[in-house]
C-alpha cells in the first residue's frame, strides 16, 4: 500500500488521539482518598513495592503514574524499576529502567506522569520492584494511598515484597501503605514496528496505527522516536516520515 505524507497525517488525525495504545500492566490509581501516605520521601527515606509479570508478552513501559503531595518545583523525584533478586526483604540493585520526573506542583497531591529514559522492557515470568527516593534534605514528599488500601490489579501480580527504608537501603521494614500508582505499556512489537497497538487480527496493519503512533507521540514516548534521533528534540516532523515508510514497508 503506497501512502503520500499528506494521506498519512490525514489519516492518523482523523482518529481519535485517545485511541487506547497500552495496557495497565499493574495500578491501584485512581485512588478512592488520599488519607494516608509514604511520607517526607527524600534520598534517606525510600519506597520499593514488588511486582511479577505473568508468562507471555514482553511489556514495554510507556509511562508511570505517581500520587503525590507536597512535591514542589524546587524537588525530584527519581523512580526507577528495579530487578528482583527473589529476596523479598530488600529490593534489587539492578536498575531496569528510569524516568524523568515532571515537575512539582505544590502542596497539593496530584497525579504526576513519569516518562521512561529510553526504552524499559519488562520480560514475562520475571518480577521486579518499583522504587522511589528523592534528593538530600530539606527537599521531601508525600507519596500518597488511599485508606483502606487499594490493592494494584492489572495484567501483573502485585508483590510479594511492600518496604520502606529510612537509611538510604542500609536496612529495609515491612510496609503496609500501598501507594497509589499506575503503570502503563504496551506488548513488545517483536520486530514489527509500524503495528503500533499490537493487533493480531488481519490487517494488522490498518489506521488504528495511525492514531495509536499519534497518541505516543502526543505522550513523549521513546517508541514516537521513529528514527533514532539523539539530537533535541529527539520527537520531530521525520519521525511522522520515518512510520509511515515503515507503514509502507509492511510486517513480515
Amino acid at each position: 500500500m503506497r501512502l503520500s505524507w499528506n494521506c498519512g497525517v490525514c489519516a492518523a488525525m482523523s482518529v481519535s488521539v485517545s485511541a487506547a495504545c497500552g495496557d495497565v500492566i499493574l495500578g491501584n490509581h485512581p485512588p478512592t482518598n488520599d488519607s494516608t501516605q509514604t511520607a517526607a520521601v527524600n534520598n534517606l527515606r525510600r519506597k520499593a513495592m514488588a511486582f511479577a509479570m505473568p508468562a507471555g508478552s514482553d511489556y514495554v513501559v510507556s509511562s508511570i503514574t505517581l500520587r503525590l503531595g507536597n512535591y514542589d518545583a524546587a524537588d525530584t523525584a527519581f523512580l526507577e524499576i528495579r530487578d528482583h533478586s527473589g529476596v523479598i526483604t530488600v529490593p534489587g540493585g539492578i536498575v531496569i529502567g528510569a524516568f524523568t520526573a515532571p515537575p512539582g506542583l505544590g502542596a497539593t497531591p496530584d497525579d504526576y506522569v513519569f516518562t521512561p529514559v529510553g526504552t524499559v522492557t519488562l520480560a514475562a515470568g520475571t518480577s521486579y520492584w518499583i522504587y522511589l527516593h528523592g534528593a538530600a534534605s530539606p527537599s521531601s514528599f508525600d507519596w500518597k494511598a488511599s485508606s483502606p488500601a487499594l490493592v494494584p490489579t492489572g495484567i501483573a501480580t502485585f508483590g510479594p515484597g511492600n518496604l520502606f527504608t529510612t537509611n538510604s537501603g542500609t536496612s529495609w521494614t515491612n510496609s503496609v501503605t500501598v501507594t497509589t500508582f499506575k503503570i502503563e505499556g504496551s506488548p513488545a512489537t517483536g520486530g514489527c514496528y509500524a503495528n503500533c497497538d499490537d493487533s493480531t487480527q488481519a490487517p494488522v496493519l490498518n489506521v488504528q496505527d495511525f492514531g495509536c503512533f499519534l497518541t505516543r507521540y502526543a505522550a513523549g514516548e521513546a517508541y514516537a522516536n521513529c528514527d533514532d534521533s539523539t539530537q533535541p528534540p529527539v520527537l520531530n516532523v521525520q519521525d511522522f516520515g520515518c512510520f509511515l515508510t515503515k507503514y509502507a514497508a509492511g510486517c513480515p
